[in-house]
């Protein structure tokens, strides 16, 4: 399963923030790499995720 670094890697990195709201392509995208990630999120599994100093960083935009 991928870290906060890789989807922010991926999200400011491979996306980039001139896509401005992503469309259908952009969510499979998402999907096909983080969907394991944004499961474990919903059910509370990455709440270490906001600990410590990297806290501050948003990890969903």
């Amino acid at each position: 399963m991928a870290g906060p670094i890789e989807v922010l890697d991926f999200w400011l990195g491979e996306i980039g923030p001139e896509v401005g709201m992503p469309g259908d392509e952009i969510d499979g995208l998402c999907r096909d790499q983080f969907l394991e990630v944004w499961q474990a999120a919903n059910e509370g599994h990455l709440d270490h995720w906001i600990d410590g100093r990297r806290a501050r960083w948003p990890i969903w935009w």
